[in-house]
């Protein structure tokens, strides 16, 4: 910044006073401060996709037997894999 008796850039001067409001209680210059030096917190997304959950409950006693014998679906099963042979 010109005239600045430190030589601080601009940036400098934002950050100072940046601390300068979170330390003295403004909440959203901490979460600024923390984002930037810790990163942003992860946010959950929840997605739940219920048409796997429902063709299982849709399969009859012998295709689940099979299923947990030998890990085969039926053929009408969604997303059957990406080679259709019945494995997940």
């Amino acid at each position: 910044m010109p005239n600045d008796p430190e030589r601080r850039t601009w940036a400098e001067l934002i950050a100072e006073a940046q601390v300068r409001d979170a330390v003295r209680g403004n909440v959203q210059a901490a979460r600024e401060i923390a984002d930037r030096t810790e990163g942003r917190a992860r946010q959950a997304i929840e997605f739940e996709d219920k048409t796997v959950a429902n063709a299982f409950e849709r399969m009859s006693r012998e295709e689940l037997e099979t299923y947990a014998a030998k890990g085969i679906l039926p053929e009408w099963f969604p997303n059957r894999g990406t080679n259709g042979s019945g494995d997940l």
